[in-house]
């Protein structure tokens, strides 16, 4: 022991270097793991905080079917709140064959996993509708977090539908601040 000691005491300032460098290589590992973790939060933290509304139903309110005989065309929409936070939203336009028909809305709250649903006003097509006509119409949508409305996000769906119910989709998402 006494041997063990003495080579301590001569070798002291060595040892004290060799475990300054140690610590400076698990510091710095540890750093680089509290990053990595510090990252995974905070993209964890915008997911968990960011508002994600959907158009996930259309249907055809007014009628079974789009034949021929068919000149009336009524849609109603469901929005699903899908993320985690409550999210406020009106509507932009409901927009059926390049008229307009919103009906005056309000801002409206719906709360994580919540539904709410949107009607247009009764459409009267000038024309048959089938034989290969199919009714082009978009929904335009603002929404945003609860308590944060400088952060806004547009969802616009626009669809065709055919008489066989067919049914050709396409979204555009864009957020604005």
């Amino acid at each position: 022991m006494e041997q063990f000691l003495c080579f301590v005491d001569k070798w002291s300032s060595a040892i004290q270097a060799i475990m300054v460098v140690v610590m400076v290589i698990v510091t710095t590992w540890y750093s680089v793991l509290t990053r990595r973790m510090a990252k995974i939060m905070s993209q964890e933290y915008g997911l968990n905080s960011k508002p994600y509304l959907t158009i996930d139903r259309i249907v055809n309110r007014n009628v079974t079917d789009l034949t021929p005989r068919n000149k009336t065309l009524q849609l109603q929409f469901r929005f699903t709140n899908v993320s985690k936070v409550a999210v406020m939203y009106h509507t932009e336009e409901a927009i059926i064959e390049g008229t307009n028909l919103k009906p005056d809305t309000v801002e409206t709250v719906l709360f994580p996993g919540q539904d709410g649903w949107f009607r247009t006003n009764t459409y009267y097509a000038d024309r048959e509708i089938g034989n290969g006509n199919g009714i082009k119409a978009s929904i335009r949508i603002v929404y945003w977090a609860a308590g944060v409305p400088e952060k806004k996000t547009t969802y616009t769906r626009h669809i065709e539908l055919i008489p066989d119910f067919t049914r050709i989709e396409k979204e555009e998402i864009t957020e604005s601040s």
